[in-house]
């Protein structure tokens, strides 16, 4: 970055009826630009917040995330939290601790959206004898932990009623 001198010489210039003045002038070279953007990201109305992430791109000269010379971490917050009720949330992409010498960055929100968690209500096994009343019958509970991260495993945790 910075810059450097263009020589303004007379090379093949000729002309009878002129005299040539030169001046230099200076190339200035800046950063350029890499834009992160906030990966979209869903999840359950239970559970733990998801790990975001973000992507790169704008690099230049054949340059990737790992041989830029990037350094730090993007931040990527949200205002959803365990208790948000279904919908759409930001997911905020900001400079965190990035830092580059030859790029510079600019930030694309990204969306968490908040839907139904998954319940699976599944009857147990019963019997009887032949004209003996029904007996009791329960069924066993499972939610899903659906806040997570798109591609992320999720936990879960069975209940019996």
């Amino acid at each position: 970055m910075g810059g450097y001198p263009i020589v303004a010489a007379v090379g093949t210039l000729a002309a009878t009826n002129y005299s040539f003045t030169f001046v230099n002038g200076t190339l200035t070279v800046g950063k350029a630009t890499v834009t992160v953007t906030a990966d979209a990201a869903v999840a359950g109305v239970w559970g733990g917040e998801p790990t975001f992430t973000a992507a790169y791109s704008g690099f230049v000269n054949g340059d990737t995330l790992a041989t830029s010379g990037v350094t730090g971490r993007t931040e990527l917050t949200t205002t959803a939290t365990p208790a948000s009720a279904m919908g759409g949330y930001p997911i905020v992409a900001a400079v965190g601790t990035l830092a580059a010498t030859n790029y510079s960055f600019t930030f694309v929100n990204g969306t968490l959206t908040v839907g139904k968690a998954t319940v699976t209500v599944t009857a147990d096994a019963a019997s009887r004898a032949y004209g003996a009343a029904n007996p009791t019958f329960t069924a066993g509970i499972q939610r899903v932990r659906q806040r997570r991260h798109v591609g992320r495993p999720a936990a879960s945790r069975a209940h019996r009623v």
